[in-house]
């Protein structure tokens, strides 16, 4: 790697050099040594891949950068990482990572890329801030068929028909499970978001970061959420999303158990907003409203809520919070469901690194309760202090545990 470092620095400054003589100045100079030199050090990289699997996951990470003139390009640079890039074994290699970044992907760039796609293992593919990034991308999600994760980054979707074709190709694609379209002003028109809203149903991974969404994009997603769809984790940040659109997305995870990971992080929120959240994920009124939230989602502006892998975990967390809380409402329950739900709370305890003591909650709940108790022949015996009754319940609870 400090090889590679060395070669790729020395490439700089020859480039750098070479363009400077050719009268251009320092800071289109300087860009496009990089982006010559972002071939070399690609080339290094996928010579290295060609020759047998990498060790190192950075060796699969190909960044090439700032070729936006193709003919000031060293010819040579360019077709030795094509040469490079179209020998990559497929049957030895599982995966290439290739980020395209302010490049021109248009005629013979375009065409010699696509070309090389066709045979090349490729994990993701990520265009950004490229001329042409959208008609690029259809033909690219048509000619690899290996991909996992596809991204577009600052490549403006400007019409319903561009949205809905590149959601028919995204749909449509074998593998791909993970979807990143940031910073591509979805949010701005209420059809081109509604394009988008079927991925959510195929997809695992959602990124919709810096689309300025707000609200009809919100309600869009919230809606769709709310069916329950495919995804499991799914990015919102920086959209200008307010308190009431972020209500709107809180309510949806009522009926929503499969999103685990939900990042809102970046937006125009306040205190009512994680009041909305508070009541759906980690609702305090009552040991039944902690007990029917949602379990399975965290979120990131959240982050003490649903931290657990396991739903019932934070199920569990959540009740042995409520002992301390609203340990009167246990009063509504029958006595002999008591040692049940001491023995959930004492399963649970652990999570919190809880100081919850069964016995002392036994007490404590029951020590001024009057109730009817149910005797085993489902009569009723009248009132009674249920202290009377400590002894049995204890008993009872021991042998739930």
């Amino acid at each position: 790697m400090e090889r590679d470092h060395a070669l790729g620095q020395s490439q700089i400054q020859n480039s750098f050099e070479r363009f400077t003589a050719l009268g251009f100045d320092n800071e289109r100079a300087n860009r496009l040594a990089r982006a010559e030199a972002s071939l070399v050090e690609g080339t290094l990289k996928l010579n290295r891949c060609n020759r047998g699997k990498p060790t190192n996951i950075v060796d699969t990470i190909v960044h090439i950068f700032g070729i936006t003139d193709h003919e000031l390009i060293d010819d040579v640079l360019w077709k030795r990482f094509i040469s490079a890039l179209s020998s990559v074994p497929a049957g030895q290699v599982g995966f290439i990572n290739l980020r395209l970044n302010h490049v021109s992907l248009e005629g013979e760039i375009s065409s010699s890329l696509l070309r090389a796609f066709k045979m090349l293992p490729l994990q993701s593919l990520i265009v950004e801030d490229s001329v042409n990034g959208l008609p690029f991308a259809l033909e690219a999600l048509s000619t690899t068929p290996t991909l996992h994760l596809f991204g577009m980054h600052s490549c403006p979707i400007e019409s319903k028909n561009d949205a809905t074709a590149l959601v028919k190709k995204l749909i449509g694609h074998s593998r791909l499970k993970e979807l990143a379209i940031d910073t591509c002003q979805i949010g701005q028109n209420r059809e081109i978001m509604l394009a988008f809203i079927p991925v959510l149903f195929r997809f695992d991974t959602i990124s919709f970061d810096n689309n300025k969404i707000g609200s009809n994009g919100a309600t869009l997603i919230a809606n769709g959420l709310a069916l329950n769809p495919k995804v499991n984790h799914m990015s919102l940040h920086f959209n200008d999303l307010r308190d009431g659109e972020i209500s709107k997305i809180a309510a949806s995870l009522k009926t929503n158990t499969n999103l685990r990971k939900l990042s809102l992080g970046g937006n125009k929120t306040t205190i009512d907003a994680i009041n909305s959240l508070f009541d759906v994920l980690h609702a305090c009124s009552s040991f039944n409203a902690a007990y029917d939230s949602n379990h399975t989602c965290a979120v990131d502006i959240l982050p003490k809520v649903n931290r657990h892998e396991n739903p019932r975990d934070n199920m569990l967390s959540k009740l042995i919070l409520m002992t301390d809380i609203c340990v009167g409402d246990l009063e509504e329950i029958p006595i002999e469901l008591v040692p049940r739900l001491l023995a959930l709370l004492q399963e649970g305890k652990e999570l919190n690194n809880s100081q919850f003591n069964s016995l002392d909650a036994v007490f404590k709940v029951l020590r001024e309760w009057t109730t009817k108790f149910v005797l085993p022949d489902h009569t009723n015996s009248g009132p009674c202090h249920a202290l009377d009754k400590v002894g049995d319940l204890v008993d009872s609870f021991n042998k739930s545990l």
